[in-house]
Parts: C-alpha cells; structure tokens; sequence
C-alpha cells in the first residue's frame, strides 16, 4: 500500500523485486543509510497501466540500490534493470547510488511515457544494449540535477540513450569514464545518444567518455538539442563520419548527417557556452 518505508538494515530480496500495482498511490522508500537489492531481477517495478509516483530517499547518506543480476548483454524485451517505470508512472530519486548490472535496457528503463526526476546521488556500472545507465523510452520525460553518471558502457549511450520523443533535461550533472560500443548511425554517444525528441544540458560536465563511432560525448538525430554552461573534455571517437560541424566533432559531439530514409536537414538547434 502507498505510505512511507524506511529501512532498518540492508535488504537482498533475494529471487523477488518490488512491484507497484494500480491504485498504489505514493509510496515514498527512504534507504537510511542501507543497501536494497536482489540477486536476480529488479528491485522496484511498476506494474502496467499503473499510475503510481515512487519517492526514493536516503536520509542518512551512503545508501544503495542495486542487484546481482549478471546476465550477457542482450537486445531481449524481458529487460531486469534495476528500476523499471512503465507509462503514466513517476520516478523521483533523491540522492543515494544505483549500481548497475550487465543488461539490456539500463539500470533504470523508463517505458513509454514515463518520468524520471533525480536530485543528487550517483548512477555507476551500468552495461547495457541501450543506454548503461538510463533507457528513456518513447514520449518519457527524464530529469537530472546534481547527478554523476560514471563507467556505464552500452552499445547505444554509454551512460544514456534518448529514444523517440521523449524530452531531457540535465543540469549541475557529470558524467564521467562512459563508453558506447556501437557503430551503427544510430548508435555511439560515450555519454548521451538522443534520437529525436528534446535534450537540454545546462551546467553539465563531460569528461573523459568515449565512442567507437560516433560523438565521444554526444550523438544526435533529428531533434533539439541545447547546450549551455557545458564543459566538455577528453572525449574520444572512433573512425565514424565527422560531421560538417567540425568543431563539434572536435568537442565530441556528432550530428547524423547521413540516416539513409529518415535524416532532415536542418533538424538540430545548438547553442554552445552561456551567458558570458
């Protein structure tokens, strides 16, 4: 039932997770300090067609979500992310670490619609098919402020992978040592891949992450994506096809310019520095 949790010591749940149903409300979940895990599947998932909103809170600091899922990365449906949100559902997170497991869809998959806030904590070990860290999927709104996302490596978004629509902003966030392994036009991105959709960085840091292809930093396709207060270093792509933006692909950011059937020109805002 909805309400609020505290944890009083670790706990592994074991081969179960956390499922919240329709008509569940609120729940609020505060690690005080402890791990919660399970050593098989997720640890919190929504039910479909639930519309329930999940607080997770660390009161005390240093507390943990995570689980011991160590399956082969996959491109299989039946995804075991940490946190799975489906549509019409809210995610909000204060605080506290998530680590991650070899998956397909990210520590945390966000389902079509969903919508995920972070305030602060840390997001690391993610590896995945698409995205490490986060799979924010079709029309979910995604939100991070004061995260860190470090060592995530996927084939799409070695820390995050934007699909169709969906909307993100981030802001005072770092990420930092992510890979992407593809080498596909619709893959790469060492830190950020976004297809379509809207992508905001605002007081963002990148550092050291890392592409076989494409955007060391950032790959992009057909949609908007500003850039502002950004520090962007030590970004590594592969032997893709630089943009004509060469600049950009100096910084580690790829635009496609070259999506056989789909591409647009002229689909993409940049702006690049801040105020001064």
């Amino acid at each position: 039932p909805g309400g609020k949790y505290y944890l009083t010591e670790d706990l592994d749940l074991g081969n179960n997770y956390i499922q919240l149903n329709a008509g569940v409300g609120e729940i609020t979940v505060c690690l005080n300090g402890h791990t919660l895990s399970s050593t098989s599947k997720m640890v919190f998932r929504y039910n479909n067609s639930c519309d329930a909103t999940l607080n997770i809170c660390d009161c005390v600091g240093g507390g943990t979500i995570g689980e011991g899922w160590d399956g082969l990365t996959n491109t299989s449906s039946s995804a075991f992310s940490v946190i799975r949100a489906d549509s019409g559902t809210t995610l909000n997170l204060y605080a506290g670490s998530i680590t991650g497991v070899k998956d397909s869809h990210g520590i945390v998959y966000l389902m079509g619609g969903a919508t995920f806030n972070m305030y602060g904590g840390t997001i690391s070990g993610g590896k995945a098919y698409d995205g490490g860290a986060i799979y924010a999927g079709a029309s979910s709104t995604l939100n991070l402020s004061g995260v860190k996302i470090t060592d995530c490596s996927a084939v799409r978004g070695g820390a995050i992978n934007l699909v169709d629509n969906c909307n993100a902003s981030f802001t005072n966030t770092k990420f930092t040592a992510n890979s992407a392994t593809g080498k596909a036009n619709n893959e790469g991105g060492g830190a950020i891949n976004a297809e379509k959709g809207s992508l905001i960085l605002s007081g963002v840091l990148m550092d050291g992450n890392t592409s076989a292809y494409y955007g060391g930093a950032i790959n992009a396709r057909k949609g908007t994506v500003e850039i502002k207060d950004t520090v962007i270093t030590n970004s590594k792509g592969g032997t893709g096809a630089t943009s004509k933006a060469a600049a950009l692909d100096a910084l580690g950011i790829h635009f496609c310019e070259s999506d056989p059937g789909t591409y647009v020109a002229g689909d993409f805002y940049f702006i690049l520095g801040g105020n001064g």
